[in-house]
């Protein structure tokens, strides 16, 4: 599994468990950069949410760079997005 999709995966994971046990199951937005490769990541990270039982699930592709993409998670209008582990830790 390459690192971006599993970070991905973890942040994605994440969200959709921060609903608790009772409760209606949230929606997931994930976000993408613009690039083909990151598009196709967020199409599998939507996919992955409706199957987790997310209540909706939605891709927004090609934000932009990654400080476009990074402003989007901190601001919460999306809840993950695939980034490379060369990039989360610079």
């Amino acid at each position: 599994m390459k690192p971006a999709l599993a970070i991905a995966l973890l942040l994605l994971g994440v969200a959709i468990s921060s609903t608790s046990y009772g409760r209606e199951p949230r929606a997931v937005t994930v976000g993408s950069k613009a690039f083909p490769e990151s598009w196709i990541l967020g199409e599998a990270l939507t996919t992955l949410a409706r199957r987790a039982g997310a209540a909706e699930a939605a891709h927004r592709s090609n934000l932009g760079g990654t400080e476009i993409v990074y402003q989007a998670l901190r601001s919460g209008a999306i809840d993950a997005y695939p980034e490379y582990t060369g990039t989360i830790a610079e």
